[in-house]
């Protein structure tokens, strides 16, 4: 233990969650939070990211503990921001050097990398904030210096500090700022709905009708919360799902280890979910859920999105359609429809997709060259006319176009092509337009 006086707390940097004294970690930690459990941390490190290294701090008063951080290493590339906007978020990095740079570049932050919320340190309601705050950013110093001679770091952050104003200010004066580029979506309030009917009954009319048509859609899917031998199993399908959300994302600081998933639920047990769905024996999706006393926590999920499942109600002469899209880098070329009978045979149709300059939907053509459906535009998106029966479903843009709303998803926010605006701001704020396209 290192004794700096009455400055700062005493403290003890472990280099592993396997060193850390699983009582000391737990009990500053006030109320739980699973996040920050020694078991999570434990999966986490088993699993880890590629190049992520770990710290673990404890705070001790009179030999007590009264705090914890967790500090992880964290390699950026140009995979991490994706965008350049997304600069913004390292606004406190004093050297905007080359993300190609053949050392690497390494970001050193308080916080998980992994998920969103506040999850980077804990400390007792009775202890003096400020002298804490003043101990964390010391350690974190420390910790730097150690590896500033084996990679090049370019900037500390204490992640997702945003609710307290009093650590706020004191973080932003040890030179330290907050990192909050993805909210943690909170719901209160869950114990008045009963049953599923209420939740949905307390929605807005435009999100009930999207979950009943979501319900509906989803009939033929046979849902499964997979053991641990299934999870492992089934652990390529998984890391496959879950890679065709996450490279679309706008923003991703880490990508997930295969084995994150099986490491959960080894360390969790029933405090962590994944739900598979599947269609004719077919995995297509899956979610996961994590329970810390009454809170329920969705996170990381997974999705073929390539494919489209449309129900027959009467399920009488077909069971359904199922639409696989063929794409061309993130631009859809074709589409492949699978009508499944009731005798569980299967007929396939292609169709082609005809791209203008703005990678819109102008036709959509079949097997025969015969045109399905085709589509003409307003200069800002609006559909002229649509001629034909069949449906392309990516149209202006190559995105689609919500029939409740009739407005265009394009990925984090809406658009009104009747306007040529988006509905609300750009959530990374670039440029002085922030609602223009």
């Amino acid at each position: 233990m290192q004794n700096i006086g009455n400055i700062i707390y005493d403290f003890n940097i472990y280099q592993s969650i396997n060193e850390v004294p699983v009582i000391s970690w737990e009990l500053p930690i006030t109320p739980k939070k699973l996040f920050l459990s020694y078991s999570y941390l434990k999966a986490l490190e088993a699993a880890a990211p590629p190049g992520m290294l770990f710290r673990y701090i404890i705070f001790y008063e009179n030999a007590k503990p009264v705090g914890i951080g967790i500090v992880q290493i964290i390699k950026i590339t140009h995979n991490t921001i994706c965008k350049k906007s997304k600069l913004k978020h390292f606004s406190n990095i004093q050297s905007k050097q080359s993300l190609s740079n053949p050392r690497g570049l390494y970001l050193l932050i308080c916080g998980n990398g992994t998920i969103s919320g506040e999850y980077g340190l804990a400390f007792l309601p009775e202890i003096d904030t400020k002298k804490f705050l003043k101990s964390l950013t010391h350690v974190m110093n420390i910790i730097k210096k150690s590896f500033s001679y084996k990679i090049l770091l370019i900037g500390s952050i204490i992640k997702e500090i945003k609710t307290d104003l009093i650590i706020r200010e004191e973080i932003t004066k040890n030179k330290y700022n907050g990192f909050d580029p993805a909210p943690n979506m909170i719901v209160p309030d869950v114990n008045r709905w009963l049953d599923f009917n209420q939740y949905q009954q307390s929605m807005k009319k435009k999100y009930q009708r999207r979950t009943r048509s979501a319900l509906k859609k989803g009939a033929p899917l046979f849902r499964k919360d997979l053991t641990l031998n299934e999870i492992i199993s089934e652990k390529t399908r998984i890391f496959n799902l879950y890679l065709q959300v996450h490279i679309r994302s706008s923003f991703r600081m880490i990508t997930l280890n295969p084995d994150i998933f099986s490491e959960w639920k080894k360390q969790l047990g029933k405090y962590f979910t994944l739900s598979a769905y599947y269609i004719k024996g077919k995995m297509l999706a899956f979610t996961t859920r994590f329970f810390s006393g009454d809170i329920m926590e969705g996170y990381t999920h997974g999705i073929d999105v390539a494919m489209d499942i449309e129900v027959n109600a009467d399920q009488t002469d077909d069971m359904g359609v199922i639409n696989r899209y063929v794409l061309s880098g993130d631009l859809v070329a074709g589409r492949v429809t699978t009508t499944v009978h009731a005798d569980d045979g299967t007929t396939d149709a292609r169709s082609w997709y005809h791209l203008d300059h703005l990678n819109s939907t102008k036709s959509v053509t079949d097997e025969s060259e015969e045109v399905e459906v085709s589509y003409v535009y307003r200069a800002f998106g609006e559909q002229l006319k649509k001629l034909g029966e069949g449906d392309a479903k990516y149209t202006y843009g190559g995105k689609e176009l919500d029939d409740n709303t009739n407005l265009y998803y394009f990925n984090a926010r809406y658009y009104d092509a009747t306007t040529g605006r988006f509905i609300n701001v750009d959530p990374v704020q670039d440029g002085s337009n922030w609602y223009g396209s």
